[in-house]
């Protein structure tokens, strides 16, 4: 544009010049009135002029086509350039498209890179007792700490408690009352646990059959594993519903009905000690655990006595005379986390 603007100023100088020519042209005239000899242009200046006067006009017309030209060129870059601009901005939203997926692929990929790291890794700790969470409070390390206490601390208040309620109540048959109310109490929680996951997961999958509920519990492991998480993580205060209510269950009931020696009266002291209370809490701890924590059954009068499992009670032997306190495994065929305690004889 600065070029056609300046192409005009030429023209327009041009135009003044070719206008004083022809009027200087005009004055060198013959016939002109009132003007002086010496005024008078003489026939070699007309003509002077008048090729000048041609000149300029071939200039002018030279110009005028050049400005032409110019204009010519102009539109036709400013066509272009909007042309240009056109096929920039259609470009450019092209490359936000591009860029948005770009970044939805991305994410979707890093959602995909997480989901398949969480299935991998809770196909690792699924049932892998090996691989502890040492930020969980009650791991099985924790817990078998806790089952040792129980012992040395509740178990003890508890022998002392029922041996000064009535004398005709033997340290033996209170020490096996004792161990038989914490094996009913862990199976009892172990049935219940049970039962509990599989509703859980009966309910999540709408009742389906059995055989599409194992298909369907193998391909979502990651979300199996989230609600063993979130029992886990409900478990203490689930335990202290269970305290008041076990001893009503009738898996509690079933169980005790196994023991022949049971006296009613003393089972009725113990379930009123704090020893009970912190049984019922670390056996609903035991099996919430994935894989389930395991205790020893009670072992038979006669057995070997087997010092790398079991301590002795109050006297040494070869031979087992009762159970005085189960051996606790990380899980049933496991390595044994707290050895037990039995009496013996020879």
């Amino acid at each position: 544009m600065e070029y056609v603007k300046t192409s005009d100023t030429i023209i327009s100088q041009l135009e003044e010049e070719i206008e004083v020519f022809k009027h200087a042209s005009k004055q060198g005239l013959p016939g002109g009135h009132g003007k002086r000899q010496q005024d008078v242009i003489s026939v070699e200046e007309q003509s002077e002029l008048k090729n000048k006067l041609e000149d300029l006009d071939n200039i002018l017309q030279s110009t005028n086509k050049e400005n032409e030209n110019l204009q010519h060129n102009v539109e036709n870059a400013e066509y272009r350039i909007e042309e240009l601009q056109a096929s920039y901005d259609r470009l450019h939203k092209q490359h936000l498209i591009v860029k948005q997926n770009l970044d939805t692929s991305n994410r979707e990929s890093e959602d995909l890179k997480t989901r398949l790291s969480q299935v991998a890794g809770a196909k690792l700790v699924a049932g892998n007792s090996c691989i502890a969470d040492l930020g969980d409070k009650y791991r099985p390390t924790k817990i078998a700490e806790m089952f040792s206490e129980l012992y040395d601390t509740e178990w003890t208040d508890a022998v002392d408690k029922l041996m000064s309620l009535k004398k005709d109540w033997s340290e033996d048959l209170a020490v096996r009352h004792l161990f038989i109310v914490l094996q009913v109490c862990y199976k009892t929680c172990s049935e219940l646990a049970k039962r509990q996951l599989d509703s859980i997961c009966k309910k999540l999958f709408l009742d389906i059959p059995s055989e599409q509920m194992t298909e369907q519990l193998d391909r979502h492991i990651t979300e199996v594993k989230q609600i063993r998480d979130a029992r886990k993580g409900l478990a203490r205060d689930m335990s202290q519903f269970l305290i008041g209510e076990i001893f009503g269950y009738d898996q509690f009931k079933k169980e005790c009905k196994k023991y022949k020696e049971l006296d009613q009266e003393l089972l009725f002291h113990i379930r009123n000690t704090e020893f009970t209370e912190k049984c019922v809490m670390i056996c609903w701890l035991m099996v919430v655990q994935d894989p389930e924590m395991f205790i020893d059954d009670d072992m038979s009068p006669g057995e070997r006595f087997n010092k790398d499992i079991y301590r002795e009670y109050t006297q040494s032997g070869t031979k087992i005379a009762f159970s005085v306190w189960p051996a606790l495994y990380l899980k049933k065929g496991g390595p044994l986390l707290s050895k037990g305690v039995v009496q013996v004889a020879n």
